[in-house]
């Protein structure tokens, strides 16, 4: 017997338009001086960028986080936008409703990806013991998640 999806209203902020650097490391400058009377030719390196997890596993990775109670962990994956709208505290609300209201977490589904408006979107469904929902994770052009929501 299927029970009845209940709607959980979880709208959090999508930062869409925020624009921030993509991170970047950088190789380390040599420390050790020139022994006396030599010269040294100094070259100048491009930054190497980290390459990025992909989207479904980053997206299953930030949900196991949230899942485990331990968002602090995925503030950096958020753009600035959406961490001074406080969308952690927001998600971590909307869990606890969702777990009020479906019972308990059973597992995560297969992630799809997808390409809306220009943004990278993962949907990954949610299966609780009285139903599911979908979490939508919305990656802006630096690969910040612009946007993060819960829905049918």
């Amino acid at each position: 017997m299927k029970t009845p999806l209940l709607t959980v209203p979880v709208l959090l902020f999508g930062a869409c338009c925020s624009q921030h650097p993509a991170p970047v490391a950088t190789a380390p400058a040599a420390t050790a001086p020139a022994p006396a009377g030599t010269t040294m030719a100094v070259t100048e390196r491009e930054p190497e960028v980290i390459p990025i997890a992909p989207a479904k596993f980053r997206t299953k990775t930030i949900l196991h986080e949230i899942i485990n109670g331990r968002l602090e962990n995925i503030e950096l994956d958020f753009t600035p936008t959406m961490r001074e709208a406080h969308a952690l505290d927001k998600i971590r609300e909307a869990w606890t409703g969702l777990t009020a209201q479906l019972g308990e977490y059973q597992r995560l589904g297969e992630p799809e990806q997808t390409t809306e408006q220009g943004y990278t979107v993962v949907y990954v469904p949610l299966i609780f013991e009285k139903g599911m929902v979908r979490a939508k994770v919305v990656y802006d052009s630096t690969n910040y998640v612009a946007g993060f929501f819960f829905v049918p």
